[in-house]
């Protein structure tokens, strides 16, 4: 469990990179500030969250699109 400094999309970001399972985010006060926290915990099309692939030579054997990022949305809630 990780405590983001803020409700900066790039700060979740980070905490969900390093392995985070879950986070305590603070002073979000409306639904506008909820919708955008938890969208930026979800890859693409549920949300905004980035997948970077491995540089080219390495990409082999690397799952393609929603194909990689499916596994990610099935344990988040």
């Amino acid at each position: 469990m990780v405590r983001v400094p803020s409700h900066d999309q790039h700060a979740i970001e980070h905490a969900l990179d390093i392995g985070a399972d879950g986070m305590m985010v603070p002073k979000v006060s409306t639904s506008a500030e909820a919708e955008a926290v938890a969208a930026a915990t979800r890859f693409p099309p549920a949300g905004l969250k980035g997948v970077k692939t491995p540089i080219r030579p390495l990409n082999w054997g690397f799952p393609a699109g929603c194909e990689a990022t499916g596994s990610g949305r099935r344990g988040t809630r």
